[in-house]
């Protein structure tokens, strides 16, 4: 997928997006961080069709993404979304389902292949024992799953995930995103995600994109991009930029530079 200088704004207004450019890696984890406002939920909207850019262009496969019917859409990515809402008295199998929509025609489906995603998505989100509960009854990281195996059902190369564990505690947030980590190394599926912490961003990332004010600062590795002059220049904070023989690279946030 390729993204070349787009821009957006809501009607009239500042652009949200600035002439974007950038590509994401086929099979790989992609990470979106920056401060809030920035536009990283946003550039998502763009690149699931769910907004339409100012101008620049979304290619995929070779063709841009408007070009695509609906369904033809839908099977090539899928997003789980910050704030998802169903019935509450709905079971994560029937949930699930809804992520064979694409494949469902006027007259007929084919029921056993839609049988075999829905229980693959189900058994991949490790909820197997949880597929006849209902939503009320799951655990916020339970039910974060159910959406991403709705998503899974869609049997999409391409998977979006904006803010996924946000509203968890640390244990369910970890849940998560080792799940993003079989989905990508065990099933080859291309992860492109929005997320706030800068430490899980590292451990769980191949590629790491920083924004600011809706422009790209810069790309990379998350070695090659997470620095103290990085952390000071886009969220006016100083820190300290660890390597651990143990854990490897993470950041220790010490103060706001008015304070130093």
């Amino acid at each position: 997928m390729e993204m070349k200088e787009l821009t957006f704004s809501y009607q009239k207004g500042l652009n949200i997006i600035e002439q974007f450019t950038s590509s994401i890696q086929s099979k790989k984890v992609t990470t979106i961080i920056g401060p809030n406002g920035s536009g990283k939920s946003t550039l998502l909207q763009l690149l699931s069709r769910n907004l339409k850019s100012k101008s620049g262009e979304v290619i995929l496969n070779g063709k841009q993404i408007q070009s695509y019917s609906s369904k033809d859409f839908a099977k090539k990515l899928a997003m789980v979304h910050q704030h998802n809402e169903a019935p509450y008295d709905m079971t994560v199998e029937k949930l699930v389902s809804y992520g064979r929509t694409p494949y469902k025609q006027l007259l007929s489906s084919n029921e056993e292949a839609d049988q075999e995603a829905i229980n693959w998505a189900i058994q991949c989100t490790n909820l197997t024992t949880k597929r006849q509960s209902t939503l009320e009854e799951l655990s916020g990281g339970e039910r974060q799953r159910a959406w991403i195996a709705m998503s899974l059902a869609q049997k999409t190369p391409i998977l979006f995930l904006d803010e996924p564990t946000t509203y968890l505690d640390l244990y369910h947030q970890l849940e998560i995103l080792e799940l993003v980590k079989q989905l990508n190394q065990k099933h080859g599926i291309t992860i492109v995600m929005v997320l706030h912490d800068m430490n899980q961003a590292i451990r769980y990332s191949d590629h790491i994109m920083v924004m600011k004010q809706g422009k790209k600062v810069m790309e990379g590795t998350p070695s090659g991009v997470i620095t103290r002059e990085m952390i000071r220049e886009v969220y006016g904070v100083e820190a300290q930029v660890i390597v651990d023989q143990t854990y490897g690279l993470h950041v220790l946030p010490v103060a706001l530079p008015s304070n130093i």
